[in-house]
């Protein structure tokens, strides 16, 4: 009897330790566990699926790997950009096989250069707050399109505008500029500017092609507004030749749209007047 029992509780003990053996890893315990092989690389991408981890598992379970926002991936060399994911990654590892996986990577560091494909990459969690704090958030408000989460980790890592953050659904995109402004003590923009995203050389090109928004001031009487744009300097750069009456009111809202392909880099400004040449309203937008 004594016999029986004993295996019985050597049973229980061995289904037990089973049940409760480890399912998930992240990727540090992954690294040093005998039963796996660990290789990350860049992939010449610096925005969106730009790092390739491979996982050689001989293990004799199925588990998974997660790999939480604000993880910084990086490479030996110190003139490469740093690129930081901002939703938790959570990757399957079948037992005995090989997975690849592309990884979202966001730049950090918009003038260095972009990490060559192939190269080996390590990888940390993020020692700088306001970093995590935008992972964080973009990790809990999912759907974000990879330019706005590139715009916006540039505007907390390099200080660059608010109104970079651009979307084609205004009110989304809004929801993170907002954070980004609370984060950052950045002003909250009137406009936004769409920027098309390359890379020359080895290095980041951005090009801005579209300032959009919307101003809202009030008349005192009948107006036929007018409007243009100028330089810096005051020199006339855009004369729009349509106008719009309006009548009197306290809440004149008037959306914005201007191509700027092409256009050199700095402030200019949207002026609108009146038919007796009285300036209305002058706001300034950076491109």
């Amino acid at each position: 009897m004594l016999r029986k029992t004993t295996v019985l509780a050597l049973l229980f003990a061995f289904l037990a330790t089973s049940a409760f053996a480890q399912k998930q890893f992240t990727l540090d315990q992954l690294k040093v566990h005998p039963d796996f092989e660990v290789s990350i690389e860049a992939n010449g991408a610096y925005s969106g699926q730009s790092i390739i981890l491979k996982i050689i598992s001989a293990h004799r379970k199925n588990v998974e790997v997660i790999i939480p926002a604000g993880t910084i991936f990086f490479t030996s060399d110190e003139h490469d950009q740093i690129l930081i994911t901002v939703e938790d990654q959570l990757i399957a590892v079948a037992k005995e096989k090989t997975r690849r996986k592309t990884i979202d990577g966001y730049c950090t560091e918009a003038s260095d250069g972009i990490p060559d494909a192939e190269m080996a990459m390590d990888f940390m969690p993020t020692k700088r707050e306001k970093l995590q704090q935008l992972a964080n958030f973009i990790n809990e408000h999912k759907g974000f399109t990879d330019d706005e989460i590139q715009e916006a980790v540039w505007c907390v890592s390099d200080g660059q505008s608010l109104s970079y953050i651009y979307s084609d659904n205004p009110e989304r995109s809004m929801e993170l500029t907002k954070f980004v402004a609370e984060l950052t003590g950045q002003e909250v923009p009137w406009n936004t500017v769409k920027r098309n995203h390359g890379a020359s050389g080895g290095f980041i090109q951005v090009d801005p092609i579209l300032v959009t928004g919307r101003v809202e001031f009030s008349t005192t009487k009948e107006t036929i507004l007018k409007s243009k744009i100028v330089d810096g300097d005051g020199n006339l750069v855009v004369d729009n030749p349509e106008s719009t009456t309006l009548p009197k009111t306290d809440h004149a809202r008037v959306n914005f749209t201007l191509s700027v392909s092409g256009w050199s880099e700095g402030t200019y400004y949207v002026v609108y007047y009146d038919q007796d040449e009285k300036v209305i309203l002058k706001k300034a937008f950076d491109i």
